[in-house]
């Protein structure tokens, strides 16, 4: 679920909430971005592995999947082609 609002036709997210089940175990994600200031972010159960920072720099931008998807959505529906480099938005890998 991923909850925003639309700033000059643009979606902007608030919060993003997702659950998934990874190799029989059930992932609780929740992200919330605010307005000017860096995401804030969390995970149940955490991580086993170490994580690494991300600098607020890097952050800048970022969107989660939902929204990104969208923005793409749009960018083909007004004459776009399927390019579209969204920070925080992981790239799959060439076929």
């Amino acid at each position: 679920m991923t909850r925003g609002r639309e700033v000059a036709d643009t979606p902007k997210p608030e919060i993003f909430d997702s659950e998934t089940d990874r190799n029989g175990v059930v992932q609780h994600l929740r992200v919330e971005l605010p307005v000017g200031r860096a995401p804030n972010g969390s995970v149940t159960p955490p991580p086993k592995e170490p994580v690494t920072p991300v600098s607020f720099s890097q952050l800048a931008g970022t969107v989660d999947n939902l929204t990104a998807y969208l923005l793409l959505e749009r960018q083909v529906g007004h004459g776009g082609n399927c390019a579209l480099n969204v920070p925080g938005v992981r790239r799959p890998p060439p076929l």
